[in-house]
């Protein structure tokens, strides 16, 4: 794959660069080929490449990179476009304030150096901030300098400029919005409930799913020491299964802490799980839940939501976006008996079926990659 060959160091920069123009002439694209670099390039997840599926309808070619210093090799006079995704990796070798400001500067830089050679800047929020940033003033100097540099920033929830309007201006007149594709044809969907169940060996009952990175910022610790203890009269037919990597040894063994206290039964699976094992346990649950308060978009419910399942969670911005304002079963709080009662409840009803048929389309890959590539064109 050419991504590979980028990625292992068979081709250069540069190589790849021609590769994808020269592809573009073969597939009769236009007299001037439009390339999207985009950095930094998701290996593990499919989001990307749900985004760009439509690319070639608009006659565009995309060239994911790994390393930022790759990007832009070539000066450029065509329709050449820059896309920054999450800006974790930018600072996050800084050891110190010092450190930081030093890559801060190195990027800010290089930004200037793409967009003097010809490449225009498009930037997508994902976040806020970084989870778990280290040097806060600095996150801030890094956006506000991409938001004033970008000639177009992508957002997919709609209050996108009012969470980040504490820390620095997003300018409407470069915004556009687009939802957060659904990840519908990514991960097998053929076989049953109960088959997902035996092949993951685990028993009847209520199946909750907490899957992603099992993170400190997640809050995962906070939602099983909320859990009934094993002194108080609860069922224990609920099973809650923690899907993920661990961030540390340290954080793993205070969730196995947690775990052993609670009467209900826990099973916490502490690593990264392949992309044929996403469906089973997906399709083995009864309901996902997202354990923390807030955050910008979310993965985690456009994955659940792919699979037409019960998302038990509170109302924040990310989920918003794909539920809809009047979802019925956000929550007011994470205790046993709320999570219990909404399962029951939408058991009960026919609200889940009647909502994934009517309302999803529009979140499905193929709209959203159309949607996305006809506003970037806007701004050419």
């Amino acid at each position: 794959m050419r991504t590979l060959e980028l990625a292992q160091g068979t081709k250069s920069p540069e190589e790849a660069f021609v590769d994808a123009i020269l592809y573009s002439r073969e597939q009769g694209f236009q007299s001037t080929p439009r390339i999207l670099s985009f950095y930094p390039e998701a290996n593990n997840n499919p989001f990307q490449q749900l985004l760009y599926r439509e690319a070639s309808q608009f006659s565009f070619v995309t060239l994911g990179f790994s390393n930022f210093k790759h990007l832009g090799r070539l000066n450029w006079g065509g329709d050449s476009w820059i896309h920054l995704h999450w800006l974790k990796k930018i600072l996050q070798e800084a050891t110190s304030a010092a450190s930081a400001k030093k890559l801060l500067k190195d990027f800010t830089t290089r930004v200037k150096r793409l967009k003097d050679n010809g490449h225009r800047i498009l930037w997508t929020v994902h976040n806020v901030f970084p989870h778990e940033m280290k040097f806060q003033e600095e996150e801030i100097e890094l956006s506000s300098f991409l938001a004033e540099e970008a000639s177009a920033v992508h957002v997919m929830t709609k209050d996108t400029k009012k969470r980040c309007s504490p820390y620095f201006n997003l300018e409407e007149s470069k915004m556009f919005f687009t939802p957060h594709p659904l990840y519908e044809g990514i991960y097998p969907d053929f076989f049953s409930k109960e088959e997902a169940r035996y092949q993951l060996s685990l028993s009847d009952g209520r199946i909750f799913l907490i899957f992603g990175a099992l993170d400190p910022y997640k809050k995962v610790h906070k939602f099983l020491d909320g859990l009934e203890k094993k002194s108080n009269s609860c069922s224990q037919k609920n099973l809650y299964l923690l899907v993920g990597g661990v961030s540390s040894q340290e954080y793993l063994n205070e969730l196995e802490n947690l775990a052993s206290q609670v009467r209900a039964r826990v099973k916490i699976i502490p690593k990264k799980i392949s992309v044929e094992q996403v469906s089973f346990y997906f399709k083995a649950c009864d309901a996902v839940i997202i354990p923390y308060d807030e955050t910008l978009n979310s993965g985690v419910v456009a994955l659940a939501a792919s699979f037409e399942k019960l998302v038990l969670c509170k109302k924040f911005s990310g989920a918003s976006a794909i539920l809809g304002e009047d979802y019925p079963y956000f929550l007011e709080s994470f205790e046993e008996k709320e999570l219990v009662g909404k399962l029951k409840e939408a058991k009960n009803s026919s609200f889940l079926k009647d909502f994934f048929s009517k309302n999803l389309y529009a979140h499905s890959s193929k709209e959203v990659s159309k949607k996305f590539f006809s506003s970037v064109l806007r701004f050419f």
